[in-house]
C-alpha cells in the first residue's frame, strides 16, 4: 500500500476508498497487514507513535511518557508502564513490549489478556510485521549458532503459547 504524505497528514488507498489521516509533524509512516503506523514529532521534540486501523480510525499511540493509550469508543483507556519499547497490533490483538522479558497483551477494547514470556535464554528487541506475531530476541552467547550470531527471529505459536525459532537475524 503506498502512504502519501500531505502538509498536515498522509492519506492510503483502503480498497476503492481513500483515506486521509489529519496530524501535523509526522516524520515516518508504513503500513501493516492490519493497521497504519504513524511517528509524530511533537512541538516538544519527543515522539509519538500511532496506530491507526486501515480505515484511519485510531486505535492506540504511545509516547516517551511510557503510556499505552488504547481508544475505546471515544475515550483513551491509559495503561502505565517504566518502559514501552515496541508495539504491534495483530489478530485483533495489542502487544506491548514493555521489557526485555515481557510483552503484555490487551484486546481492541483494552481488556488485559496476560503477558508473554521471552524465549529461554533470549531477550526480546522488537516486533517484526509479518502474518504471525514475530519478534526479534538477543540471545546469550551460549545460545550463539556456530558462526557466533545470537540475534533470531521467533514466531509465536497460538495453539502451544509457545515461542518458536524461525532463524537468525543480522
Amino acid at each position: 500500500m503506498e502512504i502519501i504524505y500531505l502538509e498536515n497528514g498522509i492519506k492510503w488507498k483502503n480498497g476503492d476508498c481513500e483515506v486521509t489521516y489529519e496530524a501535523d509533524n509526522i516524520e515516518f509512516a508504513a503500513d501493516s497487514l492490519e493497521f497504519i503506523y504513524a511517528e509524530i514529532i511533537n512541538d516538544d521534540g519527543n515522539s509519538e507513535y500511532r496506530f491507526l486501523d486501515l480505515t484511519g480510525n485510531e486505535i492506540c499511540k504511545y509516547d516517551e511518557t511510557n503510556v499505552l493509550q488504547i481508544k475505546v469508543g471515544t475515550t483513551w483507556s491509559n495503561k502505565e508502564y517504566e518502559e514501552i519499547m515496541d508495539v504491534y497490533i495483530i489478530g485483533g490483538k495489542i502487544y506491548a513490549m514493555i521489557s526485555p522479558t515481557d510483552i503484555d497483551v490487551y484486546d481492541l477494547s483494552s481488556h488485559y489478556v496476560g503477558t508473554i514470556k521471552a524465549p529461554f535464554g533470549y531477550t526480546y528487541y522488537r516486533f517484526v510485521d509479518g502474518e504471525k506475531l514475530s519478534a526479534i530476541c538477543q540471545g546469550s552467547e551460549e545460545n550463539a549458532d556456530m558462526f557466533g550470531r545470537i540475534d533470531c527471529r521467533f514466531e509465536y505459536d497460538n495453539l502451544t503459547n509457545n515461542w518458536v525459532k524461525a532463524g537468525v537475524t543480522y
